[in-house]
C-alpha cells in the first residue's frame, strides 16, 4: 500500500530577455509539485552589461531562483561582476513568511587592498585627483545588508593584515555589525 504520494512536475528550457536595451540570453527550469510547491531558477548565458544604466557595471551569470509553498515565498538574485581588475560576489535575497517580508544584500570578494578599494571607486566615475591610501590588504570580505519585520542590519567583516610599523605583518579579523531591532 502507499501511505504518501507527492507527484511534481517540471520543464526547462532557453529564452532570450530584452533587459533595457540588451538581450541577455537565459536558461530556465519550472517546477511544480503536488504539495503546493512551486519553484523557478534561471541563469544568464551571457553577461548583462550596464544593468539599469549604471555604465561602468557588468554583471557575469546572472541567477534567479523563486519558490513559494507551505506559507512562504522567498527569490534569490546572485551575480558577480569585476571592478579595478577584482571580482565581487553580489547576492540579494528576499522572502516573505508569517506576514513578514524581509531582504538581504551581500557583497563578498576572496580578498580586498586599499588599492583595490580606490580601483573600484575610479571605476564607478568617482574622481580620485591623486589621492592614495597605505596599502592593507583585507580577505574572506563580506559587506552585508539586511532588514525587516521591524529591524534592520549592517555587517562588516574580514581578515585584515598590516603592511609596516609596530602591525607590521600581523594579521587581525576584522567584524563591525550595526543592528537596530526596534519596531519603529
Amino acid at each position: 500500500s502507499i501511505s504518501a504520494c507527492t507527484a511534481s512536475f517540471g520543464f526547462a528550457g532557453g529564452f532570450n530577455a530584452t533587459l533595457g536595451t540588451q538581450t541577455v540570453p537565459f536558461t530556465i527550469s519550472v517546477g511544480l509539485a503536488s504539495d503546493g510547491t512551486a519553484s523557478i531558477s534561471g541563469e544568464s548565458t551571457g553577461p548583462w552589461a550596464h544593468p539599469f544604466g549604471i555604465t561602468w557595471l557588468t554583471l557575469d551569470q546572472v541567477g534567479l531562483s523563486f519558490t513559494t509553498g507551505n506559507g512562504t515565498t522567498g527569490g534569490t538574485l546572485t551575480s558577480s561582476f569585476q571592478a579595478g581588475g577584482k571580482t565581487y560576489g553580489l547576492t540579494f535575497d528576499i522572502a516573505y513568511s508569517g506576514g513578514v517580508t524581509t531582504a538581504s544584500i551581500t557583497a563578498s570578494a576572496s580578498s580586498v587592498s586599499t588599492t583595490d578599494l580606490l580601483a573600484l571607486l575610479q571605476a564607478t566615475g568617482v574622481p580620485l585627483n591623486g589621492f592614495t591610501l597605505p596599502t592593507i590588504t583585507a580577505t574572506n570580505v563580506q559587506v552585508a545588508l539586511s532588514g525587516g519585520g521591524g529591524s534592520a542590519s549592517f555587517a562588516l567583516s574580514g581578515d585584515v593584515t598590516f603592511p609596516s610599523g609596530t602591525l607590521g605583518g600581523k594579521t587581525a579579523t576584522l567584524m563591525l555589525a550595526i543592528a537596530d531591532g526596534s519596531n519603529g
